[in-house]
């Protein structure tokens, strides 16, 4: 008989005895004391924060090296001469050596689109067979596939496209130019909600400037005259916004500027272009980028970076709308490691405000292991295309409050709850995107955003991983 403190546990669930082991035909069991059992189930149901490669081997090892001990242990149940577990484990060695070295060096490699490098990464530094570990920025590298893109046999899309497509409001015409893994969508083209009440131009004809330092950043992107602030290098700040005022171009110099540990404002302020930056690790309240109260603003070729290591209020928002916001085109970047990513419409009691305006383009923007608001829309009307959206652990986009969506021609792959509507009374028409691994819970309140009032090229749905891997973020664009 066992005793009271401990309890049976087998292989793969099944009941280990004294009389049987495992079941009637299973494998043996082990005794185990019941505060260790449940020590290891804690273990093995415990979720990571983000997928990361290094993680689940640690607990694929963890988790075979238990049970071959435990199997021994077991086993020795019916023995005349029990192991002790010292013996036990000596059996096991060589399975172990297997485990330890030989295993680990065929399977800690990053999959295709997978993290491989960066500042303070710790997993896997090689990528699998037929992709290759491609450097983005200091903090971030991704495998990306050396030829062609790689699909999922679970992937399904309403339909398939081969070419770009240029669309004007609801009617739509089809080019002739193949698109190819870095599409047929000019870089440095603006399209979008920011191409409206009068387009957006920056600094455009103003001086430029080039600064090093925080104080100097601080004192050259304020006032109300066109100018355009180069950033060189990183600079570090001190967790309060710097301001930005209108007709002000903001861009960072070569692949590795900008600014971490505060963020920047755009506050009462028009005609504003923030490009080709480094933004990370601004701790809350301050934002990466805020815009408030603000008009035709052009977020373009940034890499925002923070981390899921903190608590989700550590941070604040990475790109955050509010306050009647309007006119706003946010494309090619990457928004990274964050908890609460893209809020648009600050709060449910601010509709005065904000119906009729938080107009807002998303295209060919990378969320890559974000939690949730991808982003989350109060009031306003969005339209996302083109995007790539990786390992979203909470949810994805959020339509609230009225607000109305057009998702179009997105990936989403491992993506829990890509789109969400009927939870807050929002709106959304979501068409020919393509979902794996990602499942859309509940109905999608059926809106009427159908036709947009600017025209704008869909590059072919099936190769937008690619697309976006290839373009997307700080260091491929000049930035002016």
């Amino acid at each position: 008989m066992c005793r009271a403190a401990e309890v049976r546990l087998c292989n793969f669930g099944s009941d280990c005895s004294r009389r049987s082991g495992c079941g009637a035909n299973g494998p043996p069991g082990v005794l185990l004391p019941s505060a260790r059992r449940q020590s290891y189930h804690r273990t093995a149901r415990r979720r990571s924060p983000a997928p990361r490669l290094a993680r689940e081997w640690s607990s694929v090892q963890y988790r075979i090296t238990t049970r071959l001990y435990k199997l021994e242990r077991c086993n020795s149940l019916h023995s005349e001469r029990p192991l002790t577990a010292q013996a036990a484990m000596s059996k096991t060695s060589l399975a172990l050596f297997v485990l330890a070295v030989v295993l680990p060096a065929i399977f800690a490699q990053s999959p295709v689109y997978g993290q491989c490098g960066g500042e303070g990464w710790t997993g896997a530094t090689t990528c699998v067979s037929g992709s290759t570990c491609v450097v983005q920025n200091a903090y971030y590298s991704q495998c990306v596939p050396s030829t062609g893109v790689t699909t999922s046999t679970s992937t399904k899309a309403s339909t398939t496209s081969t070419s770009s497509t240029t669309k004007v409001s609801s009617t739509s015409t089809t080019s002739s130019a193949s698109s190819t893994s870095t599409g047929t969508v000019p870089l440095d083209h603006m399209y979008g909600y920011a191409t409206l009440n009068g387009g957006t131009v920056g600094g455009a004809g103003g001086p430029t400037t080039t600064v090093t330092n925080l104080a100097d950043l601080r004192a050259a992107v304020i006032g109300t005259t066109p100018k355009i602030v180069q950033i060189s290098g990183i600079i570090v700040g001190d967790g309060e916004v710097v301001d930005v005022g209108n007709y002000t171009t903001v861009v960072g110099i070569g692949s590795n500027s900008g600014l971490t540990g505060s963020g920047f404002r755009v506050k009462k302020s028009k005609n504003v272009i923030l490009r080709n930056l480094q933004l990370s690790l601004s701790p809350a309240p301050t934002d990466l980028i805020e815009l408030q109260t603000s008009t035709n603003i052009w977020v373009d070729h940034n890499t925002f970076t923070s981390d899921l290591t903190h608590d989700k209020d550590y941070y604040d928002g990475q790109l955050d709308m509010n306050h009647g916001t309007d006119f706003v085109t946010v494309s090619w970047n990457i928004f990274q490691q964050h908890y609460k990513c893209s809020l648009v419409g600050g709060s449910d009691n601010t509709g005065d405000e904000d119906s009729g305006h938080l107009r807002v383009t998303y295209h060919h923007n990378h969320f890559y292991e974000i939690n949730s608001r991808t982003p989350s829309l109060r009031f306003g009307t969005g339209h996302i295309y083109n995007s790539h959206f990786e390992n979203v652990l909470t949810s994805g986009m959020d339509s609230r409050d009225g607000a109305q969506m057009l998702i179009e021609s997105n990936q989403f792959t491992n993506v829990y709850d890509p789109i969400e509507t009927v939870l807050n009374g929002g709106y959304a028409i979501q068409q020919n995107n393509i979902f794996t691994n990602s499942t859309i819970i509940g109905a999608v309140a059926a809106g009427n955003l159908t036709s947009l009032p600017y025209s704008y090229v869909l590059d072919p749905v099936a190769n937008i991983p690619a697309i976006v891997l290839a373009g997307a973020g700080a260091g491929k664009v000049t930035g002016l």
